[in-house]
C-alpha cells in the first residue's frame, strides 16, 4: 500500500512491515537499498499572530489526517496547529473559516 501510494514509512513502520512479511509464505520481499525507511517529517516552528507560544509542538502532524476546531482545547493549540499546516495561504485543514488569519475563533483564549 505504502509502495502503490509513494508515502513514506517511519522506522517503527518500517520495521513493522519487515515483520509482518517475515511470516508470509508468498516469498513476497522488500529491498531495503531500493525504498528504506524515511525520516519523520519536520514539523516547522510556528509562530502564532497575537498570542505568545506555548512552547509545544502541535498536537497533531500538520500534514496528517484532516482536523477541525473540536480537536483542540484551546485556540493557541489551533492556531499554532493552522500556522504549521500552512497557515493563511493554504488552510488544508480549514479551520480559518472566515480567512482573517485567526483558526477556530470560538475556542478560549481566541483573541
Amino acid at each position: 500500500m505504502k509502495a502503490t501510494w509513494g508515502l513514506t514509512a517511519t522506522t517503527s513502520e518500517w520495521a513493522a512491515l519487515e515483520d509482518m512479511l517475515e511470516t508470509c509464505s508468498d516469498g513476497i520481499a522488500i529491498s531495503r537499498e531500493a525504498s528504506g525507511p524515511a525520516t519523520q517529517p519536520e514539523i516547522p516552528a510556528v509562530s502564532t499572530s497575537s498570542e505568545p507560544r506555548t512552547g509545544d509542538a502541535p498536537i497533531f502532524d500538520p500534514f496528517g489526517p484532516d482536523r477541525d476546531c473540536g480537536d483542540f482545547g484551546t485556540w493557541i493549540t489551533a492556531q499554532d496547529f493552522y500556522v504549521a499546516a500552512g497557515g493563511p495561504d493554504e488552510d488544508r485543514h480549514r479551520l480559518d473559516r472566515n480567512r482573517d488569519g485567526i483558526a477556530c475563533e470560538s475556542l478560549p483564549g481566541a483573541p
